[in-house]
């Protein structure tokens, strides 16, 4: 849930119409690739239990040897997302050169613009992130009713 690998989204073009270039770099930390090897290792041993094997007639899939580079290579071939992107438009402290948002969700640079979802949440939850995305909608809404005082008296 918590990769360590920085995936990458970059324009093609200034034509809007034209499609954001995305690399998510899957596995390009160390210890990302550590932790695919030792679960799918987990996961082998977990399938050679009796209670598992006994109903086993064969696999799938599986990788070509038990060694670190084949299990990894497997991984290459198979691992996917599941698209519940974080930190795209990075928020930060306000001394970060690389952040993207202030802490009022305002795009730095850029007037007029706020961005409240989950681009910028800068590790993904261990969670649904659906949870996490109405907090921060909720988060931004708190900071616009206080911005722009529309506070509601009953």
């Amino acid at each position: 849930m918590n990769p360590q690998s920085r995936g990458e989204v970059t324009l093609q073009s200034a034509d809007p119409t034209v499609p954001l270039l995305f690399n998510p770099r899957f596995l390009s930390h160390p210890y990302d690739r550590r932790v695919a090897i030792e679960s799918y290792r987990d996961l082998l041993k977990l399938s050679a239990h009796p209670s598992f094997s006994k109903d086993t007639i064969g696999d799938l899939i599986r990788p070509q040897g038990d060694s670190d580079e084949a299990i990894l290579e497997f991984w290459r071939q198979f691992v996917s997302s599941t698209w519940h992107m974080t930190g795209t438009v990075k928020m930060e402290r306000p001394d970060d050169p690389d952040a993207a948002v202030d802490r009022s969700f305002r795009v730095r640079n850029l007037e007029g613009l706020r961005v409240a979802d989950m681009s910028v949440v800068p590790v993904l939850p261990n969670s649904h992130t659906q949870v996490t995305a109405y907090l921060v909608g909720a988060t931004c809404a708190d900071v616009l009713i206080e911005e722009y005082d529309l506070s509601y008296q009953v």
